[in-house]
Parts: structure tokens; sequence; C-alpha cells
């Protein structure tokens, strides 16, 4: 009996342990123009698409300096809109200095596994029309 009840109780905690860590998009985008600049393009590194997280490209096309910091947002398209993942998101306040003619690589990373769907990674940069904020787009299959 004891044997039956801690089984019980194993099942319980990993299920609801597994319920957790559900990734949940419920907030409406708050970027509504994401037209993109010609000074910076963001694109995804090839085979860096994992279950947790993915890679940026951040490629400066100026003869000038660029910045940008550690934030970003995940956003999964449902029915047409853009939501934003839920949850508190962290980061360090630096900034990341971009070169002229340069690419850096930025990591994306988040918690849980993201159900199939068409998702993006919104990532503001500083160009000299002020902030701009850029998108690229992935699957989950």
């Amino acid at each position: 009996m004891k044997k039956v009840a801690a089984l019980v109780l194993t099942l319980i905690l990993v299920l609801t342990a597994s319920g957790c860590s559900s990734v949940k998009f419920s907030t409406p985008t708050a970027y509504e123009d994401l037209s993109g600049s010609s000074e910076v393009t963001v694109s995804i590194k090839d085979q860096s698409l994992t279950d947790t997280g993915l890679i940026l490209l951040i490629q400066n096309h100026t003869e000038e300096e660029l910045s940008y910091d550690m934030v970003y947002t995940i956003e999964h398209k449902k029915d047409g809109s853009w939501y934003s993942m839920d949850g508190e998101h962290i980061f360090n306040a630096l900034a990341a200095i971009l070169k002229p003619g340069d690419t850096n690589e930025f990591e994306v990373t988040w918690e849980g596994k993201l159900p199939k769907g068409i998702y993006r990674v919104v990532k503001p940069v500083v160009t000299s029309q002020g902030d701009t904020a850029l998108a690229v787009q992935f699957e989950v299959q």
C-alpha cells in the first residue's frame, strides 16, 4: 500500500511540475510597426534553433557604431495576430556595441518547450533613426 501511495504522489508531482513549465502567450504584441531598417538586420544562425533557444545574427550595414541591450521578446502568431510570451523576462542592462560592417551573435533562450507554430523574436536596436524594433520569424514543427 505504501508503494502505491508513493507512486501516486510521484505521479502527481511530475504532472504538476510539467504543467508549470508550459509556455503561454496571451499578451497582445506591443509592436505594431516592424518595417525593419536598412541600417541593421537580424537573422537566425543556421542550425541554432533548439527546444530552448536560438542564436540571432545582428548585422550592422552602416559606417557607424550601433548599440543594443539584452532585451528581446518572443511572440507567437495565433489567428493572424501576435502575442508576447507571458512571464517575467530577466536580463542585464549592459549594452553591446556593433561595429560598422560587423555581425554579432545574440543568444535567445526560453524555458519550456514551445508548441508547434509560427514565432518571432523581436529585438530592439538603436540606429540613427532612434530605437528600432527588428523581428525575425521561425517555425516550431
